[in-house]
């Protein structure tokens, strides 16, 4: 209740007893995303976006209706998006810096900019952790939905890495090509 009432919602008696005795529920990382999902939910009734993520069984499941409605929000200016993105960083070895994400989802000599990015990233930054100044996944539920949706075939895969083998390839030899771009070769054949 008090993580909703921040948001301005709440749920009735009925809904928030229906919630507890979601088996799911009793799992913090689910609880915690599909609070999140009800606090973006607009003007949708609460009860039916509650209902359409306590369909999905577990963190993973969840995950995949997650990355359903980014689609449908965040890819208007920028189709594919939400796949681009989340390949690439799933690809990547190390995780990605942000400039090389960018660089990665614009268009050759124009990265692409902040402001088609970061209405993907605020929301998506429960899922995503920065180490040493890469994005990588905060956990393997978003990792294992992500591959599911986007990568669910060795060739699907193979696709992702020969993306950033392409992109590491035209970068200046430095640590993070010599990192990258053996490794991303390797997993493209």
């Amino acid at each position: 209740d008090t993580y909703l009432h921040v948001y301005g919602k709440t749920l009735d008696r009925a809904t928030r007893a229906r919630l507890a005795a979601a088996p799911q529920a009793a799992n913090p990382l689910y609880l915690r995303v599909l609070l999140d999902e009800l606090c973006v939910s607009g003007s949708m009734a609460i009860n039916e976006v509650m209902a359409h993520y306590l369909a999905s069984p577990d963190p993973a499941a969840l995950f995949d209706l997650v990355l359903a409605r980014y689609e449908e929000d965040y890819e208007r200016d920028r189709p594919g998006l939400v796949r681009d993105a989340l390949t690439a960083i799933w690809a990547s070895r190390q995780g990605l810096a942000e400039a090389e994400l960018l660089d990665l989802l614009g268009t050759p000599g124009s990265p692409l900019p902040q402001a088609i990015w970061l209405p993907l990233y605020y929301p998506a930054a429960a899922a995503l952790v920065i180490r040493a100044g890469r994005l990588g996944f905060f956990h393997q539920h978003m990792r294992s939905a992500l591959e599911r949706r986007y990568v669910p075939s060795d060739d699907a895969r193979r696709a992702a890495h020969h993306v950033l083998a392409d992109y590491f390839s035209s970068r200046a030899m430095g640590p993070r090509k010599v990192v990258e771009l053996p490794w991303q070769l390797t997993r493209s054949c």
